[in-house]
């Protein structure tokens, strides 16, 4: 009964089955809890994580984060994993999908994982953007690193310029970015 009460007070937010990605970070965490909240239930929503099939890759995937925030907030929680042949079969697919160039290769998986979710909900949400929003990328830091360095050096000045200079000589591939970016 409490179970139907729950689905019951999903079904206000939207009229067909609602899901949720979620990745186990802040940003679809965040979106799924306040799902969660609006409708005032606990168990009743879908969520769908994605992962990479091969063992070398699945330490980079963050199917244990999503696990760890779909336990917390309790909700029905799907997995998937997608190996390199499966995602390299359906690429012809996915590239038609997106009808113009994209060169974000989170394309792939989302795709499976949209294709996953469709046999569960009919609307998804997610936390994509939020990442931008909240700087919550690794070359944000960087950047913000070599501000600092900017700063230090004094903007447009001649330490700037040999810094930069002096790092694009050293054969280093992260080197030569650095000089590009503090350049």
């Amino acid at each position: 009964r409490d179970r139907v009460d729950q689905v019951t007070r999903l079904r206000l937010m939207s009229e067909v089955p609602v899901g949720a990605f979620l990745s186990g970070g802040l940003d679809s965490t965040l979106v799924t809890a306040s799902m969660l909240a609006a409708a005032g239930a606990r168990g009743a929503l879908k969520t769908f994580s994605v992962g990479y099939a091969e063992d070398d890759a699945q330490a980079e995937d963050e199917l244990a984060y999503a696990r760890l925030a779909a336990a917390a907030l309790g909700t029905e929680h799907y997995e998937l994993r997608v190996g390199m042949r499966e995602a390299a079969e359906a690429l012809p697919r996915i590239i038609w999908h997106l009808d113009e160039p994209v060169a974000d290769p989170a394309c792939v998986p989302l795709y499976f994982l949209a294709r996953r979710a469709k046999e569960e909900v009919t609307v998804v949400l997610s936390g994509e953007g939020a990442d931008e929003a909240l700087g919550g990328y690794y070359i944000y830091r960087k950047l913000q690193r070599l501000e600092a360095w900017r700063r230090r050096l004094g903007a447009g000045g001649s330490a700037l310029s040999f810094a930069a200079a002096l790092l694009a000589r050293v054969p280093h591939a992260r080197s030569r970015c650095a000089a590009r970016l503090l350049g």
